[in-house]
């Protein structure tokens, strides 16, 4: 069985059951970037609790938490603004684009990390297969990850650094 975070209108629908007013609705969408959707931030589980999760996870599939750090690190330097794989590796310590977009695809399998491929003039850029010549855009880190002062905003990622 599988657990998804809930969209912003399940967990409308959890938290109040008519329909909400539209300063409601502000004040569930301010709690909901703070809990991500995720039940267990919902129930009130400590954010540290949460990361220490994440922590074990990452050693559990055999995942380097010093190359986790550097990905995460050049996705904040690099954010909001769109970014390619190997734009990405270029600014760690010499991982290649493929051990680069393999942490991204696993942290976006972690529900950490979204990704939006960049659009303009009504046109939307995508990566072609495993090249790294497409445009990427990656977004959302999930508030429910950080602990403390250090955690960004969801309304724009931080460069501040969680380890």
């Amino acid at each position: 069985m599988e657990v998804l975070p809930l969209s912003f209108a399940e967990y409308v629908n959890l938290m109040i059951r008519e329909i909400p007013t539209p300063r409601e609705l502000e004040d569930l969408f301010q709690s909901y970037s703070e809990v991500g959707g995720f039940f267990s931030r919902i129930n009130g589980i400590p954010s540290s609790d949460i990361l220490w999760a994440y922590v074990n996870e990452v050693v559990r599939f055999g995942r380097s938490l010093e190359v986790l750090k550097e990905v995460l690190s050049s996705i904040f330097r690099s954010a909001p603004s769109p970014v390619s794989y190997r734009a990405l590796a270029s600014q760690t310590s010499g991982y290649s684009y493929k051990v680069v977009q393999s942490y991204v695809e696993f942290l976006q399998d972690l529900f950490v990390l979204g990704r939006a491929y960049f659009k303009e003039d009504g046109v939307r850029y995508r990566g072609r297969g495993s090249s790294s010549s497409g445009i990427l855009c990656l977004v959302r880190i999930r508030a429910s990850t950080y602990t403390g002062s250090s955690a960004p905003s969801t309304t724009g990622i931080g460069t501040r650094s969680i380890w």
